[in-house]
């Protein structure tokens, strides 16, 4: 405790770790575990309140009273550790056994540094970068490489090309300036060696 408070905002509630919803009612905390959660044929239970954006599916909850000022906004996964497991120490973060962020088993949840969580991730495989396209191999482009070539030496209009083929006339311009998509360089040969 610091200055008379916990650091553990579950212990904010009277009688145990309850919940006030909306400044109206108080719902016991694993009440509001039990009645967001679906269980799976894997022992994860998945948090199917709200998460915290589809990239970082992890779960979100508020807790707190906007009467004392400790409202806000918490890692379902946190909250349920805090209230199956118990306090959360400074410095520590909770971590997925099982790599499922929608997740709130106490059982597959441990405590780890920051570094510790990182090192998981990675260990795991868990950290790779998006792949990147270029030229043509990105799937959502239009034109393959020859027929840019064809457009950078036709005689037609940048409007006829762009009716030619299916693109607006200003993506023409940018190609035949060469601000918009260069075709692959070619593969490089090894020299021979085998």
């Amino acid at each position: 405790m610091v200055s008379g408070k916990s650091t553990n905002p579950l212990d904010a509630f009277a009688g145990g770790p309850e919940m006030k919803i909306r400044g109206q009612t108080v719902i016991d905390a694993y009440q509001r575990i039990y009645q967001n959660i679906e269980k799976k044929g894997n022992g994860c239970w998945d948090w199917t309140g709200a998460i915290r954006s589809p990239n970082k599916p992890y779960g979100r909850l508020t807790i707190g009273s906007r009467a004392d000022g400790s409202r806000r906004q918490i890692g379902a996964h946190q909250f349920s550790y805090m209230t199956f497991v118990g306090p959360i120490p400074d410095g520590m973060a909770v971590c997925h056994h099982c790599d499922n962020p929608r997740c709130v088993n106490p059982t597959h949840l441990f405590l780890g540094t920051w570094k510790d969580n990182a090192d998981d991730r990675d260990r795991k495989g868990r950290n790779k970068a998006p792949p990147t396209y270029t030229g043509e191999s990105a799937p959502w482009t239009k034109l393959t490489d020859s027929q840019i070539e064809e457009i950078k030496l036709s005689q037609l209009s940048s409007r006829e090309a762009a009716k030619k083929y299916g693109v607006h006339d200003s993506y023409i311009r940018q190609l035949r300036r060469g601000v918009r998509r260069i075709p692959e360089a070619p593969a490089k040969q090894d020299g021979g060696h085998d």
